[in-house]
């Protein structure tokens, strides 16, 4: 099955569709708070994103996961703010994927999706991971876009991993007692993990 290369056409029927709904969204700015503007600002994103990966990657959807971190992660999604990607994909895919990944962030700059992306296999997200926290922290905030659930799920499982931190001991920035608060941190919401997936994939 060949997949849909997105024209021109298409290019110009998405910039349209976004600023139509920015517009809206900013028409109620008197009315809504603020938290429910960037809310209704992710949802667009997430939509168009999910659909025109859909398009570059139905044939790999199993080895290709596109998940929202960082701000976009946390659905504040400001104007003007980049959509942070984390493409994270299959490492036996890692190669064959390449062109057509780059083809698809240029296809959402094209349409003024401002990507700010990372493309990562599971193990260099967890080697990134334990070296910078913030890195860590991004992930912790990640929400699934599309692609493969599984790949998505193992990465939470490992980043909530205690063991995967236990090197932060020997971190020289961190002092005893602030290591003993990330971890306790980290615990709890490894603790949490399980039933968010649960919940957010049943049905």
């Amino acid at each position: 099955m060949k997949q849909q290369s997105p024209n021109q056409d298409s290019i110009n029927t998405y910039r349209s569709l976004i600023e139509g709904k920015s517009k809206n969204i900013d028409s109620r700015l008197a009315e809504d708070n603020i938290d429910a503007i960037l809310r209704s600002r992710t949802k667009i994103n997430d939509n168009i994103v999910i659909e025109i990966a859909k398009n570059f990657f139905s044939n790999n959807e199993k080895y290709i996961s596109i998940i929202a971190v960082g701000g976009y992660g946390r659905e504040e999604l400001y104007p003007k703010s980049d959509t942070d990607l984390l493409i994270l994909i299959e490492q036996k895919k890692k190669q064959s994927l390449k062109r057509s990944i780059k083809s698809f962030l240029a296809f959402l700059w094209d349409i003024g999706i401002e990507v700010s992306h990372s493309t990562r296999t599971l193990n260099e997200c967890l080697k990134e991971g334990k070296k910078d926290l913030s890195i860590a922290t991004s992930l912790i905030e990640s929400r699934y876009l599309f692609g493969s659930k599984d790949l998505f799920i193992n990465l939470e499982k490992k980043i909530f991993a205690i063991n995967e931190i236990e090197d932060l001991e020997d971190h020289k920035n961190l002092t005893k007692e602030q290591i003993t608060v990330f971890k306790d941190s980290w615990a709890l919401k490894m603790a949490r993990v399980d039933l968010e997936i649960s919940i957010r994939f049943s049905g």
